[in-house]
């Protein structure tokens, strides 16, 4: 059960949002993507996992920042400039050389601020030019919030243990808005942006999930009546396309998703009580490899004639 929630600040920054406390600590702050670490494997969790960085999320990143918080996009990327001036007065082709007097300057004040390359900042332009020219994508956009920072706390029946709980919502449209008044919304990127492969994005990362977490903790706060999630949706690369109007996902699975965040903070309760933290086998039990069906269906004959039609390879070198 979800008590004392309330909104904490709107068009929030992230450094502030993000900070923790140790992992395992009862007063560590849970969110949806705490849980969903914690399920697949507690113990590498709390030994530090962190998920490997990559291209797609860091881009996912820097449009979340400039499409949610534009005003204070310059204070978190930075781009040099395309040319500086030498000691001698000559205008020269920027190079990112510490030993250059005025390329040093430009760092130092510019320290703290994540640099883009020029590349990248007109690709970040390009892709926000696809966002603003959609009408439909821009109206939900521009609706209400951005970035609403949501906490609260999460009561365990079975452990008696409460356990504060917090979300970071994207796009939070007015409740008077005659589209989108029940919804709250997220943006995402992605390399494939089809109804297909986005579908299956959402079981494996557990979109459903998150919208229900996220809906839940709102409404604790607010009372208002938000039943709905969807997302902005864009491709990570040229020419940056945008699915229109953004898609809703389905009212059944939202309620799937209620109930595994459900399942997945009464595991966390459980973990924290016992301070028992399971990796990816069971104690007590010697850990077996078994196939699936679908492995055992190859005849061992077909291996055996494999191996036979194989050319042979001369070693380089070899006589």
């Amino acid at each position: 059960m979800i008590t004392k929630a309330q909104i904490v600040s709107v068009d929030t920054e992230y450094s502030d949002y993000a900070p923790e406390l140790e992992r395992g600590n009862p007063k560590l702050v849970v969110r949806c993507h705490t849980l969903t670490e914690v399920t697949r494997n507690a113990r590498r969790w709390l030994n530090g996992y962190v998920s490997p960085a990559s291209k797609s999320k860091e881009w996912g990143a820097i449009l979340d920042a400039r499409v949610l918080t534009p005003k204070r996009f310059h204070q978190r990327y930075a781009v040099p400039p395309a040319t500086y001036i030498n000691k001698d007065g000559k205008t020269c082709k920027w190079r990112d050389d510490d030993r250059i007097e005025a390329v040093r300057e430009w760092k130092e004040a510019h320290k703290g601020v994540e640099m883009l390359s020029t590349t990248d900042a007109a690709a970040v332009e390009q892709a926000v030019g696809v966002i603003a020219r959609d009408e439909r994508v821009l109206v939900l956009i521009d609706s209400g919030d951005h970035q609403v920072w949501v906490q609260g706390e999460w009561v365990d029946k079975a452990t008696g243990l409460t356990v504060p709980i917090k979300c970071l919502i994207d796009m939070v449209p007015s409740v008077d808005d005659p589209i989108y008044g029940k919804c709250l919304a997220d943006l995402k990127t992605t390399t494939n942006a089809s109804p297909r492969k986005f579908a299956r994005d959402c079981y494996e990362y557990g979109y459903a999930i998150q919208g229900a977490f996220y809906l839940d903790l709102y409404v604790a706060a607010t009372g208002e009546d938000r039943t709905d999630f969807c997302h902005v949706i864009q491709e990570s690369f040229p020419p940056y396309e945008l699915r229109s109007p953004p898609p809703l996902l389905d009212g059944n699975w939202i309620e799937v998703g209620r109930c595994q965040y459900r399942a997945m903070l009464a595991y966390y309760c459980k973990c924290l009580a016992t301070d028992t933290w399971p990796g990816y086998d069971a104690d007590g039990q010697w850990p077996v490899t078994s196939p699936e069906p679908w492995m055992l269906q190859q005849p061992l004959a077909t291996w055996n004639e494999r191996e036979q039609e194989e050319p042979e390879t001369e070693l380089a070198g070899a006589n």
